[in-house]
């Protein structure tokens, strides 16, 4: 063979190499890409940015959802928000001060590590004592309540000591207390671990950008989880990923779930609802909400210091008109009360305080003229409706009604979380803006903003010494929320609190807005949660 037809052979035998090479490199990254694709992934659309993959430091609704979906609490909420066991097993009061707490013992974090009660007493103390967060207070301090301390008793047992008798039985929001491991947080430090959170939830943390998006992968080892959730996925999740991607825009949220871009949204604009349902790939999903629209007055500032000025104001709103119009009937007016009904588990607050009547149920102009005559402002005076962008055609109506009063008003939007710290420096008039609360109970409508030493809420700076006596007083009278029938006396107190309230009234509360979702026809076990969490354990794709 000479040496031409020797270098053909050669480089034939090395194009066939390099070719096998290439067509099998080819081959497996067409079959990644292939795996890829056949991963059952759910694309959840949320309205905002998150605030932080730190449990201990946010008190935000879409932060919460997410967040839930990488570890659990003590207890979990079913989609009416009903309350039951999750990673405790039991619930113990066992005298007026203290409330014994069993953990579950078969339960690892995403790293492998055992959880035991060194990792709850960490997370409690962490987040119930002023300085706990790094030299900070936890946003959620007013949320746990008035612990002294967390006491561990053995591997699976703690046992929490509460300032007074009231405490254990009001402050029930321990229970959603999301856990992370002490000595992962340790090792890593904050910084560390918001980078890469860890928890024992159904699904683990694989990358994410708070701004854009966030992707979770199913945790294997998953322990199960809450049984009583709906849906009939057993112990692991049947979703191999989950991303929630922030879509701020209602308009382009409808418009990515219609296009089958995402599987679920939240939030959807009431002028939407019609255009989802007539989809045969989508369906809209709605219930009952827990966070009250209302309007904070500054009543240490002209006109809004006098009450008669702020009585006013509720007379000219017609809250039934908004209601009707505005949200075509997916909320529920307050026209000055809270809320309507608690849970039904909270059994103590079945009683009479349901039944409160509002002095605003009438819209009445010339009620509203009389009472700025009287206030001195017979001609009315100018104002400003300080709002977000969630709330500004609201705002936009409710300047108009104010002007049949001759109220001049204008509204000014602010980005989210910056208008609040604000407000509550007692520079502005009105904050129209809504605070979800749960468990729906008295307790944390009057105590998480309108007592004069829990400040965390009470972003108009009110005070008024009848309603912290009342106040003191009920708060030791409380029993067991779950077990103790309605106290009459009890409720009561509350009626003359909600009446002292509504006649001061530095808060107007407008209505409670429905929670309406939207998913793809094909995703199964969704349900919408009143408290706006996005549970994702048992929700499955066809």
């Amino acid at each position: 063979m000479n040496l031409r037809n020797k270098t053909f052979l050669n480089a034939l035998a090395l194009f066939f190499v390099l070719a096998i090479i290439v067509l099998g490199a080819y081959a497996e990254e067409n079959e990644d890409g292939a795996q890829e694709s056949e991963l059952k992934t759910i694309v959840v659309a949320i309205e905002d940015p998150l605030r932080t993959m730190d449990p201990h430091n946010y008190r935000h609704r879409e932060t919460q959802a997410v967040i839930r979906n990488w570890t659990d609490g003590l207890m979990c909420t079913m989609p009416d928000n009903s309350l039951f066991l999750d990673l405790a097993e039991s619930i113990t009061f066992l005298d007026p001060l203290t409330t014994q707490v069993k953990i579950r013992e078969d339960v690892y974090f995403h790293n492998g590590d055992h959880m035991t009660a060194d990792d709850y007493v960490f997370c409690l103390t962490r987040t119930a004592t002023p300085g706990g967060l790094e030299g900070q207070d936890s946003p959620r301090i007013n949320n746990v309540g008035l612990m002294e301390s967390v006491e561990k008793v053995d591997d699976y047992t703690f046992n929490i000591h509460w300032g007074n008798e009231g405490e254990q039985a009001v402050w029930g929001n321990y229970y959603n207390m999301d856990v992370i491991p002490k000595k992962y947080f340790e090792e890593v430090g904050v910084e560390g671990f918001v980078k890469h959170p860890i928890g024992v939830g159904p699904f683990k943390w694989v990358e994410g950008d708070l701004n854009s998006q966030v992707v979770l992968e199913r945790n294997e080892n998953y322990y199960g989880g809450c049984p009583e959730l709906p849906g009939e996925v057993d112990r692991v999740p049947a979703l191999d990923r989950v991303i929630f991607r922030y879509i701020a825009e209602p308009t382009t949220r409808v418009a990515a779930l219609l296009s089958g871009e995402v599987d679920i949204i939240q939030h959807v604009p009431i002028d939407s609802v019609k255009l989802i349902q007539s989809n045969p790939d989508t369906k809209v999903l709605g219930s009952e909400g827990t966070s009250i629209v209302h309007i904070i007055f500054n009543v240490n500032k002209a006109p809004f210091d006098d009450k008669r000025v702020r009585q006013a104001v509720a007379y000219a709103i017609d809250v039934d008109m908004i209601v009707e119009n505005l949200l075509m009937g997916f909320a529920t007016p307050r026209n000055g009360r809270p809320y309507m009904s608690p849970l039904q588990s909270a059994r103590m607050f079945l009683g009479a305080w349901d039944d409160v009547q509002s002095p605003y149920d009438l819209h009445d102009l010339e009620k509203a003229r009389e009472l700025l005559a009287e206030a001195g402002y017979p001609n009315g005076f100018s104002t400003i409706i300080d709002t977000t962008a969630p709330y500004s055609e609201q705002a936009q109506v409710i300047a108009q009604m104010l002007s049949d009063v001759d109220i001049d008003t204008t509204v000014r939007l602010w980005e989210p979380g910056v208008l609040a710290e604000e407000f509550k420096k007692g520079e502005r008039d009105m904050f129209l803006t809504s605070r979800g609360d749960s468990t729906k109970s008295p307790w944390g409508w009057i105590g998480g903003g309108l007592v004069t030493d829990r400040p965390a809420l009470n972003y108009g700076n009110y005070s008024n010494p009848k309603v912290d006596e009342l106040w003191d007083t009920a708060f030791n009278m409380v029993g067991d929320m779950f077990n103790d029938p309605p106290d009459l006396e009890l409720n009561e107190m509350f009626i003359e609190m909600f009446e002292v309230i509504m006649d001061d009234l530095p808060v107007f509360t407008l209505y409670v807005p429905d929670v309406i979702e939207a998913c793809r026809s094909n995703v199964k076990n969704f349900y919408p949660h009143v408290a706006g969490k996005l549970n994702m354990h048992k929700v499955d794709i066809e």
